[in-house]
């Protein structure tokens, strides 16, 4: 039995074209399957939630973007009982670029029915304090996920209770999360008419690089500082000056800081944003997160090594540099926004990003 879920909404409503393909091509084959036309926001966590949580496992195939994905993701109660396919039929496309899924929906679906790749994949949370700003509906509040394949964790877009004054809110990514620059470029597309135009001739994903040269020029600096845990870093020493870049051998960690910040981006796959390889090579199975780090750079500067990242050899700049991690903190003077795959969840001055495995997923 194979269960589907449709997002209407999904690159203009072109999802619901590649659904009646889909379903000609299932009932022509005799295929067993159960769908649904997902009504609202929540509605793909609900149901992943139920599917996760009954008695028998089950198989999810998703028909939409990366958007209804992370949505997914986040309701996912017992990651041992439900396993996840998916069908390009978003703008995007991310996730399924990164995991070279056809771009046929019929060819895709006879794969994972006739000859289908199972992995373990990893999978992100990025926790934050609620004092700051939360976009509405971006997270959910006020519960501890017991339902994680690591018995006792907290994960899953849950709080827990700080203190009396204060909470923490977390929510997972399956591609990317991301603070400053790309999360800016984020909550503009997520406001823009642009992106509707350039959907209905197929060209969605340059939007991204539209609204991302603006925010070039337009994006005020701020200074961070970030932590993380430094095993098999590539950050060496010729790229990060004594005063900005130091090592703490007794805790394990590696503190950067940087007066021009301007991008932290931590990656489960090496691309995001419609295509941008901030992270070449990232594997998503490793168990670690590859970040990008950009600051102590110019506007000026900027502008060519934003445009060499599609080239991947953004590197090529001294303030640009690579890291692999378990675990990264980021402490701002300013709040910034905060993106988990593309959905821009909170204006914070602070995060926590950490990795987990355990996503089962079929190509």
């Amino acid at each position: 039995m194979y269960y589907f879920i449709i997002n209407p909404t999904s690159s203009s409503g072109k999802c619901l074209k590649a659904w009646e393909k889909v379903k000609a091509y299932l009932e022509e084959n005799k295929i067993e399957y159960r769908h649904h036309i997902l009504t609202g926001p929540g509605n793909a966590a609900e149901i992943a939630a139920r599917l996760s949580s009954s008695a028998e496992p089950s198989h999810l195939v998703i028909l939409g973007g990366d958007g209804t994905l992370s949505e997914v993701l986040s309701g996912i109660v017992d990651f041992k009982l439900l396993t996840l396919s998916i069908l390009r039929a978003g703008s995007g496309n991310d996730f399924a670029r990164n995991m070279k899924i056809e771009k046929d929906v019929i060819k895709a679906l006879k794969h994972i029915i006739s000859s289908p790749e199972e992995f373990s994949l990893d999978y992100g949370i990025v926790e934050w304090q609620t004092q700051s700003e939360t976009v509405a509906g971006s997270a959910n509040t006020g519960s501890t996920d017991a339902g994680s394949t690591d018995a006792g964790s907290t994960d899953a877009g849950s709080t827990d209770a700080a203190s009396s004054d204060a909470r923490v809110c977390s929510r997972r990514f399956a591609i990317s999360c991301g603070v400053g620059y790309d999360a800016d470029i984020c909550q503009e597309v997520s406001v823009s008419r642009l992106k509707v135009v350039l959907n209905r001739i197929g060209l969605g994903k340059l939007v991204y690089l539209v609204i991302g040269l603006k925010q070039i020029f337009f994006r005020q600096f701020n200074r961070a500082v970030l932590t993380i845990d430094s095993c098999d870093d590539k950050c060496s020493d010729d790229r990060c000056s004594d005063d900005r870049c130091s090592d703490d051998k007794k805790s394990g960690t590696r503190r950067i800081e940087m007066d021009k910040f301007f991008l932290a981006t931590s990656m489960i796959h090496e691309m995001e944003g419609g295509g941008v390889p901030f992270c070449p090579g990232a594997d998503p199975t490793d168990g670690m997160l590859n970040g990008c780090f950009i600051g102590h750079l110019s506007k000026l500067q900027l502008l060519p090594a934003v445009m060499l990242v599609y080239l991947r050899r953004h590197t090529a700049f001294k303030g640009i540099t690579l890291h692999k991690y378990n675990d990264l903190t980021i402490s701002l003077d300013a709040p910034e926004y905060i993106h988990a795959d593309g959905d821009v969840i909170c204006k914070s001055d602070n995060a926590k990003i950490s990795v987990k495995n355990g996503l089962r997923f079929v190509r």
